[in-house]
């Protein structure tokens, strides 16, 4: 009988600037259609187009980050209007180099990293945690918001790499 390891956590998150930006520009094409519309059907697809992918990321306002952790393998998804979920990142951990609190003194400011994600409540509510990823000789930063039994999951397979939390 195998004894597996499994926590899911759910984090509600705000949406980014991104989120902004396709609300902006769909609005944009809104208004730049209306007075094309006298002018024939170029208006109208427009219009039509900006309607359409306002409905589209309307629901993106919602959105909530979910944390898998299963014997040492992480997945994190983001869900949307409690409807659509987005698989974003998927690792091991045990090619985490390092987990230390977020903004901690044992990351190397000089340090380069490939890509940074950050997914957390933006609301600072939690302990957030700072996770190195090295993939490929290529280091990635990942920063989340546990809660005390993901800190657990991680401590137990992430061995000799926590620090200070």
């Amino acid at each position: 009988m195998l004894n597996d390891a499994y926590v899911e956590q759910s984090v509600k998150a705000k949406p980014g600037i991104g989120y902004f930006w396709k609300i902006f520009i769909s609005v944009a094409l809104i208004v730049f259609g209306i007075p094309f519309i006298l002018f024939g059907g170029l208006g109208l697809l427009l219009v039509a187009a900006g309607i359409g992918l306002f409905m589209h990321f309307a629901g993106d306002s919602k959105m909530e980050y979910e944390y898998t952790l299963t014997n040492g393998s992480v997945e994190i998804a983001a869900i949307y209007n409690a409807s659509r979920r987005k698989e974003i990142l998927q690792f091991d951990l045990g090619n985490v180099t390092m987990v230390v609190p977020k903004g901690s003194n044992r990351i190397n400011p000089q340090e380069k990293f490939v890509k940074t994600y950050s997914f957390v409540s933006k609301t600072g509510e939690g302990q957030q945690v700072s996770l190195i990823l090295e993939e490929n000789g290529k280091k990635k930063l990942v920063t989340i918001e546990p809660n005390e039994k993901s800190v657990e999951h991680i401590k137990m397979f992430a061995k000799n790499k926590c620090y200070d939390i």
